[in-house]
């Protein structure tokens, strides 16, 4: 693999002022952004948007604020060369199959936003290791704020059947057939009553991801008795609220998280090759296994069954199948980005004409509930090689860093492939931008863990702020 780029850029000159601004107002920005996203993910669509255009206007002006007061300083920065002309491939290619797709509009403003999407996380990552000591403490402190926060909302959520959701909801008058999905509500009185619990599966899926970021964060800007308060906090009302919870991706992320960073303290080289070969094989190999397995009988076997015979496995099961099937259409290059979704609607109305049936299924779902066959369906087998390349270049970024944050990145990685493997449509908007709150919320923890290695611990005293008198002096 290619070695990290080396950036070298401009030391930060000692200016309180850009300081302030830069650390304390995107810090902060940070933590409504990951706190009202662990409330309502949907809204990451919108608020990674205004983080990242708030991120890269902070680092111009404060850029511009510090001409002619700069000088070198040599730094490695986790997205390399390698990891950009991977993705820029990958997307290349999801744009280009909108000549193919049957809905052409569709994939070429799905791979357009997914661009969007990843180099503004590279344009705001950029800007983080460009920060400072000062601004790298309050930048980490605005993460595991906001992931505190989220963790202890829907701890208490879940505890109470929903009362700060149900709460809001009548207080703000809603009635009965106004809020979607209608299933997932009770009324009684005109009031909603109870609230399912299903309804909070992204919230945990979105919590499992950027909890290692919070993690570190906390372990990286609070001295050592703080930090264990706010990590045992953090992890007690976080391990309640996705064992509570009824969504198993979130479970499956923590236990391959968790299991990922503890591997990492017997041997950071072994962790790292796993995992390499583990995305391999779940990015490649996903469409052969699923293949061998339908060939063989092993999707029918009495064992499987038994386990599939309850929840939606089943149903995901089939709608698996059916994908499998499909691919062999156009196994090289793909239907198109997001095609499914063009094609289900389409061989729905087919089939409402043909049987008169409104309620007829159509052929196909409109995703695989799994991101990785979803590639093979979308973009074939040069979009499943790219994909690969992509996870493996974001890889070798994280072998680069220094090892006191590498287990949490690593982590956060591996949550990630764990969350793709059995949930939602990979090219929704708000399922994009988590990933992409994700890649910034641990850009920043690790810069502040790097800024701990550097200078110790920086007491804390203030949401995303620093003590009283200015910015300490950073040795970046």
């Amino acid at each position: 693999m290619a070695s990290i780029t080396a950036l070298r850029l401009p030391r930060r000159a000692e200016h309180a002022r850009a300081d302030r601004i830069w650390g304390t107002v995107i810090g902060t920005l940070a933590a409504v952004v990951i706190a009202v996203g662990l409330s309502k993910p949907r809204t990451f669509a919108a608020t990674y948007v205004v983080l990242v255009a708030a991120m890269i206007a902070a680092d111009m002006w404060l850029q511009w604020q510090t001409v002619g007061q700069v000088g070198p300083v040599q730094r490695r920065y986790p997205v390399a060369r390698r990891i950009v002309v991977a993705a820029a491939a990958l997307l290349a290619w999801a744009g280009l199959s909108a000549l193919w797709s049957p809905g052409p509009m569709q994939s070429l403003g799905k791979a357009a936003v997914a661009a969007v999407f990843v180099f503004g996380a590279v344009a705001a990552c950029l800007g983080v290791v460009r920060a400072r000591e000062p601004d790298a403490f309050r930048l980490g402190e605005g993460i595991w704020i906001g992931v505190l926060a989220g963790a202890v909302y829907l701890a208490v959520e879940l505890l109470t059947g929903q009362v700060l959701e149900r709460g809001a909801i009548n207080l703000l008058g809603f009635r009965e057939g106004q809020l979607s999905p209608h299933w997932l509500y009770t009324w009684a009185d005109g009031r909603v009553a109870a609230i399912r619990d299903v309804g909070l599966n992204r919230h945990l899926v979105a919590l499992a991801l950027l909890s290692p970021a919070g993690l570190l964060a906390a372990r990286a800007t609070l001295t050592p008795p703080w930090a264990r308060l706010v990590q045992g906090i953090g992890i007690t009302a976080g391990l309640f609220a996705i064992l509570r919870g009824e969504s198993e991706t979130a479970k499956l992320a923590v236990v391959v998280g968790a299991a990922t960073w503890a591997l990492c303290l017997v041997s950071q080289t072994l962790a790292l090759r796993l995992v390499a070969a583990g995305w391999v094989v779940a990015a490649m190999l996903i469409l052969p296994g699923l293949q061998v397995a339908y060939k063989t009988g092993l999707d029918r076997s009495p064992w499987l069954l038994a386990k599939l015979e309850r929840g939606s496995a089943a149903d995901r099961f089939s709608i698996l199948s059916t994908f499998v099937k499909r691919i062999g259409e156009a196994p090289l290059i793909g239907h198109g980005v997001n095609a499914a979704y063009v094609l289900g609607a389409s061989e729905k109305r087919e089939a409402v004409q043909r049987t008169g049936d409104p309620e007829a299924e159509p052929g196909i779902a409109q995703h695989p509930h799994n991101a990785y066959l979803q590639v093979w369906f979308d973009l074939g087998l040069i979009g499943a090689a790219l994909f690969t390349a992509f996870g493996l270049a974001v890889l070798d970024g994280i072998r680069r860093l220094r090892p006191a944050v590498q287990p949490y990145a690593l982590a956060t990685f591996t949550s990630a492939a764990a969350i793709l493997a059995p949930s939602y449509g990979l090219w929704q908007f708000w399922y994009m931008a988590m990933f992409g709150v994700a890649t910034v919320a641990v850009a920043m923890a690790v810069r502040a863990g790097e800024a701990a290695e550097e200078t110790g611990p920086r007491p804390f005293v203030g949401a995303a702020g620093g003590p009283p008198g200015g910015p300490q002096q950073g040795t970046a």
